[in-house]
């Protein structure tokens, strides 16, 4: 079996991919799939969490991905705001957690 190896995305690419619109913040986490920022949305003002996914993983994937979740209405799971699957995004609502330093 293939071990595929995780690598951490770099912070400069990561605002590159992002362009004007967002700011990128703090990263919140990280997993197989990705990485999850706290950033800026400069159009609309408010924070939003950008899920940035593995370059890996097939476009159809993340699309499949983003449909699921939007389609789900739970206060368990947050809302998407927008899919760039050409740039492997996800633009969805920031939700703080209860363990984040006030």
């Amino acid at each position: 079996m293939k071990k595929t190896i995780i690598k951490h995305f770099n912070q400069e690419d990561l605002t590159q991919k992002l362009g004007k619109k967002y700011q990128l913040i703090e990263k919140c986490g990280s997993g197989n799939y990705g990485e999850v920022w706290k950033c800026f949305d400069n159009s609309i003002k408010r924070n939003v969490a950008i899920k940035f996914l593995r370059p890996y993983l097939p476009k159809e994937h993340i699309i499949e991905e983003a449909q699921k979740q939007a389609n789900v209405q739970s206060r368990h799971v947050v809302t998407i705001h927008h899919l760039n699957a050409e740039k492997g995004f996800i633009d969805m609502e920031y939700c703080p957690s209860s363990l984040e330093k006030k």
